[in-house]
């Protein structure tokens, strides 16, 4: 009797430390296509604007949320052309008006931020 409860007892400890083994590996295209609310990419286009131009935290507000309204616009179903082509217009006007000259001169020379913030 103790020998077939020895046994059983190894037959388990076996069977859970091989299932314990297998771990679903995540790899970095899954990790990629892992899709973020508009609110944090929101959040991550406007931290990136204030390291890039140097800007106070307490414009953190204002840029996401403006931030927030076109990656919530970009996310939606059956946008057309013309109107991706208006929200890049407006965000880039309010970038403008939001903006020192000196500010919008840096982010103009960095052309790949600022199509990455206006949604180009």
């Amino acid at each position: 009797m103790k020998k077939i409860i020895t046994i059983l007892a190894l037959v388990f400890a076996f069977s859970l430390n091989a299932n314990a083994q297998d771990k679903k590996v995540i790899s970095k295209e899954e990790i990629a296509k892992k899709e973020l609310t508009p609110e944090a990419k929101a959040k991550s286009d406007a931290y990136e604007l204030i390291r890039f131009l140097g800007l106070e935290e307490n414009k953190l507000g204002s840029l996401t949320s403006l931030f927030t309204k076109k990656h919530a616009v970009l996310a939606e179903e059956g946008l057309t052309s013309e109107r991706k082509n208006e929200l890049t217009r407006i965000i880039d006007a309010k970038l403008r008006a939001s903006l020192t000259s000196e500010q919008m001169e840096k982010l103009d020379k960095n052309s790949e931020l600022l199509n990455r913030l206006t949604g180009k």
